[in-house]
């Protein structure tokens, strides 16, 4: 599974079974992290961006999520105040939360 480029328009879930994953994003707004609570199937392969809103991705990494839920955390203290999205893709769905960056 690769990671896809952001793509401009409107985000909605796209789901193509019963089962989705999860997304919780705290705290927003954040300062120096923000933590993404995700759950839902075993052994899928996921993409997470931090992306502004004029489509530059700040931020991106590939998890693997395992059984159960799983708190990721991400560093931000370096990323500039704002508002971004926030973007989790795998095959089957795509997830997007807006995030507002304070200092």
């Amino acid at each position: 599974m690769g990671c896809y480029e952001y793509q401009y328009g409107v985000f909605t879930p796209l789901i193509l079974s019963e089962e989705t994953i999860k997304m919780t994003v705290y705290p927003n707004p954040a300062r120096e992290y923000l933590i993404v609570g995700l759950s839902g199937f075993d052994g899928v392969d996921l993409c997470l961006s931090l992306i502004s809103l004029d489509g530059k991705i700040i931020y991106r990494d590939k998890i693997t999520l395992t059984r159960g839920s799983f708190d990721y955390r991400m560093d931000i203290y370096k990323v500039p105040p704002g508002l971004y999205v926030l973007q989790l893709q795998n095959e089957n769905q795509n997830e997007v939360r807006k995030v507002i960056i304070i200092k």
